[in-house]
């Protein structure tokens, strides 16, 4: 009686298998889904456009571009106005690296569906990816007016905003974006970069700090921070975020050489001692290290022990010019090595050319193997954070 209804195909046993296949889905049981689709791929051409459709959805989620492909290429040869199946032809170039085309795509999904969300958002996409701000605004604010509660969205518009030099945008739709997402550490962190780019200084330090608060051990915060105190000759302030810093990060130097600088600007010299002669310990060519402990045992009247980190420091100097003299010498002799060969053998080769691969959706194997690796769709985070300027560590 079932298999009797299976060749039958009613619209009621359609919608039944489809809500089998969503169930699938529903259960993440990818494999099951994909199964239940293919059972239509014999049927009438818009069952068969819309499982293929389907079927390339689940390989992108499933990260097979190739089969993907193979599948959306099998939806718009059944039905050319499908715009789901353009928007997954879309996505399909855009893991392969086509920019250019997967933007043609989009636009053509959203020329036959003006209202589809996919197309809207993965067109603004493209665009910020081709460095193309202006022309991503069109279709992202389109979209707001559609989904003005989507962070994703508003994110968008203020990375187009920003890359396009209209700060006071960005700051307006990152501010949005805040009140979407009140404690995202990244978009604090845009808005305190580009206050610092507009060299509002106590903006900048007001979202660095919310920032550094939402999430403490970030060392691009921190190092904003930490720098902008040093600046500010405000220095036991400064020595706190270097202290986490090289807690989080021991094995950089940089952090303990920062929190030894700090002691010694605010004049704590037994404390800076302590912490330049735990360097050396762990890092005994440190030269600025050696230097500061020479000046120090001086300062603090040890006598005994300026002798030995002065020897230490010339040893130090002296392998630190003999691996200079070494790596300047290999280079000159490689330079020479490669003038010779091309001075014997009569120049470089010529480039290998090689033909163009053809362009269409069903021969793009060879780049797909570049991008199989990458899962994302082209949606960016919901926040980027700004990366703070790292001032240099040497201060002294």
């Amino acid at each position: 009686m079932y298999l009797s209804c299976m060749e039958v195909l009613t619209p009621l046993h359609v919608q039944v298998t489809l809500a089998k296949a969503s169930k699938h889905l529903a259960l993440k049981e990818v494999e099951q889904a994909a199964a239940v689709y293919k059972t239509f791929e014999r049927q009438g051409p818009a069952l068969r456009a819309a499982a293929a459709t389907n079927l390339s959805f689940l390989y992108l989620l499933e990260g097979d571009l190739a089969a993907a492909a193979k599948y959306t290429d099998l939806a718009l040869k059944t039905d050319r106005y499908n715009a789901q199946a353009h928007v997954n032809r879309g996505v399909v170039l855009l893991e392969a690296g086509s920019l250019e085309e997967a933007r043609q795509a989009f636009s053509d999904a959203a020329a036959i569906q003006p209202l589809c969300v996919q197309a809207l958002y993965n067109l603004g996409v493209v665009n910020l990816r081709l460095g193309e701000p202006e022309a991503a605004l069109m279709p992202l604010r389109k979209l707001h007016g559609l989904l003005p509660d989507q962070p994703e969205v508003v994110h968008c518009l203020a990375l187009a905003a920003d890359m396009s030099g209209d700060s006071a945008g960005a700051i307006r739709w990152l501010e949005v974006l805040t009140s979407l997402v009140p404690h995202d550490p990244g978009v604090l962190c845009k808005l305190g970069a580009i206050y610092h780019r507009l060299e509002e200084e106590a903006k900048s330090l007001g979202y660095y700090q919310d920032a550094h608060r939402v999430w403490p051990v970030n060392l691009d915060v921190i190092s904003w921070l930490g720098a902008f105190h040093v600046r500010s000759e405000v220095y036991e302030r400064a020595l706190p975020y270097f202290e986490l810093a090289a807690a989080i990060q021991p094995q950089d130097v940089k952090w303990a050489l920062m929190t030894a600088s700090c002691y010694r600007r605010i004049g704590a010299y037994p404390q800076a001692f302590k912490r330049y002669k735990s360097i050396v310990a762990s890092h005994p060519g440190n030269i600025e290290a050696l230097r500061y402990l020479v000046a120090l045992c001086q300062e603090l009247g040890r006598p005994q022990e300026v002798e030995k980190f002065a020897n230490l420091l010339r040893r130090a100097e002296r392998a630190e010019a003999a691996e200079a003299t070494a790596t300047s010498t290999a280079a000159a002799m490689q330079q020479q090595q490669m003038q010779h060969t091309q001075t014997g053998y009569g120049g470089p080769e010529p480039a290998i050319t090689r033909q163009d691969d053809d362009e269409g959706i069903s021969s793009l194997n060879s780049r797909l193997a570049q991008g199989r690796n990458r899962r994302s769709t082209g949606q960016p985070a919901a926040a980027a954070g700004g990366r703070p300027a790292a001032n240099n560590d040497d201060w002294g």
